[in-house]
């Protein structure tokens, strides 16, 4: 299966904590800082964006490509495992996940996305390489095809 698109792992020493943190389930988890200036930085690459959803892992960003209807979400999941690690550097997943693996184009025809996918990817990640206050501590490859989910 071709791999088209990478999670990473960073540590956000320029993102430190923000009060919207609080509204996380889990209360001593952190992200929005740098989910809301991923959101900004997409904005101005013409993606449309939508609200930060708070989850249990951390926030939820989901965005439509410009001039398609291609729609994906960065994940950024959030490493803190207690209360002790409130005040530290921010560290998390950061990953894309679109939305379904095809886009129906007719009634029985499914488009790939995975080019789609590639190049959202190539600019969320492009776009963490060249913040300052980030560190990639880890990257991962995922695939993901029609095979992966059936929805």
């Amino acid at each position: 299966m071709e791999s088209y698109t990478i999670a990473m792992a960073v540590k956000a020493y320029g993102f430190p904590r923000a009060p919207e943190d609080d509204r996380l389930v889990n209360d001593f988890m952190s992200g929005f800082a740098l989910a809301d200036y991923m959101k900004t930085r997409l904005s101005k690459l013409e993606y449309t964006t939508f609200d930060l959803i708070p989850e249990d892992f951390g926030w939820w960003l989901d965005v439509i490509q410009p001039e398609t209807s291609f729609r994906a979400s960065v994940i950024f999941s959030s490493f803190a495992e207690d209360e002790n690690d409130r005040h530290m550097v921010p560290e998390m997943r950061v990953g894309i996940e679109p939305s379904k693996p095809f886009r129906r184009k007719w009634l029985f025809l499914k488009e790939d996305i995975s080019s789609q996918t590639q190049r959202f990817s190539a600019d969320v990640f492009g776009i963490l390489h060249t913040i300052e206050g980030i560190e990639i501590s880890d990257t991962e490859n995922c695939s993901y095809s029609c095979n992966d989910r059936t929805t």
